[in-house]
């Protein structure tokens, strides 16, 4: 029986056949995003936001002071005017935290490539979702939900590190 060789065209035969399959599954082989004006109307006292506005803006880490204070941020004001408000948004699930089979922290991101095959979002097209013990959710993978809660915005710093831009108390998470 011949030996098999494995050559450099064989991993990169592969890894076509890996990108195809993830592609496949994406209308038109193109990533989805959730819309950037979703479509589906806010959850009942909420304002509708898009990842459009979200991550409007060209990401820079901020600039901080001696003592770890934020002295420059890039966040513009139209997007720090959302802060402490109750809003509704389009985007992908990526479970972060389970508690009883239920998901309880997950990540709402702009597309559904959060990936090693996909389009890695940067931070401003992120956000740290926390439900409430009493409200755990299903994981929905691959599909666009609308999830709304309070939403925080800032950067949130430890240690001298960037952890978040985006958090949001989860109020309701459904599909539109």
């Amino acid at each position: 029986m011949p030996k098999l060789v494995r050559t450099k065209s064989y991993f990169v035969s592969l890894g076509m056949l890996m990108l195809a399959t993830c592609l496949r599954f994406m209308p038109s082989g193109r990533l989805a995003l959730a819309p950037a004006e979703a479509t589906p109307g806010p959850a009942p006292g909420c304002e509708m936001v898009s990842f459009g506005v979200l991550g409007s803006y060209k990401w820079t880490d901020p600039v901080l002071s001696s003592r770890g204070a934020i002295v420059t941020s890039c966040i513009p004001d139209t997007v720090r005017s959302l802060d402490g408000k109750k809003v509704s948004i389009l985007g992908f699930m990526v479970p972060l935290g389970l508690s009883h089979g239920k998901i309880n922290k997950f990540a709402l991101c702009r597309n559904r490539g959060f990936c090693c095959y996909g389009v890695v979002p940067t931070i401003n097209e992120i956000i740290l979702c926390d439900v409430p013990p009493s409200e755990h959710c299903n994981l929905i993978m691959d599909t666009p939900m609308r999830i709304s809660g309070k939403l925080d915005v800032g950067e949130q710093m430890a240690k001298g590190k960037l952890l978040y831009v985006y958090h949001m108390k989860v109020s309701s998470a459904d599909e539109p």
